[in-house]
């Protein structure tokens, strides 16, 4: 990501709205942003941090609008070097950033893909879809689950669908035709579906 670094600093003259918009790399070739002031409130972190999700979610769409904005401007090197446009990022969320992306895609209509590493339970089970990550907020989401549960006494993960694709840890929170199909020795009575 380092040519992105240099094309900011280049094409964008205020320094400021470069910084602000530049996260800390992670090495992975993704970038990652600190939004540790939005979780600070007199609130417990875990509900401040859901309190401001939204606002999170709106500035990484804001922030993929704008790389997407500058490179339909007449700066093509974004478009043709790195192939910016909403449907060609993944943005992949852990828990509650799970939902984050969601939001961002929620906002940007068109968003390539989605993949929530097990969705936050706590404060997005038996809630609208709008509220949490869903299928509509790309043109793909996969969910992995690896700590689903109806309460957090059971997991802190939600057990509802949120995606295309969701993948659910461990065969006995498998809806019963998963289960066949990963051991057919099971033996089930298909009457009782």
């Amino acid at each position: 990501m380092r040519s992105l670094n240099v094309f900011c600093v280049q094409i964008v003259t205020v320094s400021a709205r470069c910084a602000a918009l530049e996260g800390r790399d992670s090495g992975q070739g993704g970038r990652e942003r600190d939004h540790g002031g939005l979780t600070a409130s007199n609130q417990l972190p875990y509900t401040g941090a859901v309190a401001n999700s939204r606002v999170v979610g709106a500035q990484i769409a804001q922030f993929i609008t704008f790389l997407y904005v500058v490179s339909a401007l007449g700066f093509v090197y974004l478009q043709k070097t790195m192939g910016v446009s909403p449907e060609s990022f993944h943005l992949i969320g852990h828990s509650l950033g799970a939902h984050i992306a969601g939001y961002a895609g929620e906002r940007l209509h068109k968003l390539g893909r989605i993949s929530g590493l097990d969705p936050a339970g706590p404060f997005f089970r038996n809630v609208p879809e709008v509220v949490r990550l869903d299928p509509s907020d790309a043109v793909f989401v996969d969910v992995i689950h690896s700590d689903p549960g109806a309460s957090i006494l059971e997991g802190f993960g939600s057990p509802e669908d949120a995606g295309d694709l969701d993948f659910f840890q461990g065969v006995e929170t498998l809806p019963v035709v998963i289960k066949l199909w990963l051991d057919p020795s099971l033996k089930i009575d298909p009457r009782k579906l």
